[in-house]
């Protein structure tokens, strides 16, 4: 059978979040407004929101760059005092070398136990100094006199 036409059914009209039925005027101004105002307060929301997250990164940012500054100044510091320690290192490094080639011109052991024999064979302690001898020179002469 051929599709006969049917009698107009209520129309449906749609609204912004989905279908709703005919309703008067008013109420569809009302209703309008009223999804306005929800959608004004949820925007306002989302922005204060947005305001809020803007600020928080802005001090985040601000933190870091402190932050930044503060580790440049200490990595500086350190610098300063890893030359100064390496300075000093060098210098001490040199005088430890001189050191060194003043103890190898000491004497050794062998070299002062061969100059203690040479003493104890001289026997120094029985030399005779100049004035002792002077002195016998006079006591002799004054010997022979008397």
């Amino acid at each position: 059978m051929p599709d006969l036409p049917q009698p107009p059914k209520e129309e449906q009209k749609k609204s912004f979040f989905g279908s709703q039925k005919e309703q008067p005027s008013s109420n569809i101004v009302a209703d309008i407004a009223g999804q306005v105002n929800n959608l004004s307060r949820a925007v306002k929301t989302m922005d204060d929101r947005f305001s809020t997250m803007r600020k928080k990164v802005q001090v985040t940012e601000q933190n870091m760059i402190s932050n930044d500054k503060k580790i440049f100044s200490d990595v500086k510091v350190m610098n300063t005092e890893i030359m100064d320690i390496k300075a000093d290192l060098a210098d001490l490094k040199e005088k430890l070398m001189l050191l060194v080639k003043e103890l190898k011109l000491t004497a050794t052991k062998e070299e002062v136990k061969i100059v203690q024999k040479y003493i104890s064979y001289w026997e120094p302690l029985n030399f005779v100094t100049r004035q002792e001898l002077a002195k016998m020179a006079i006591d002799g002469k004054n010997k022979d006199n008397v």
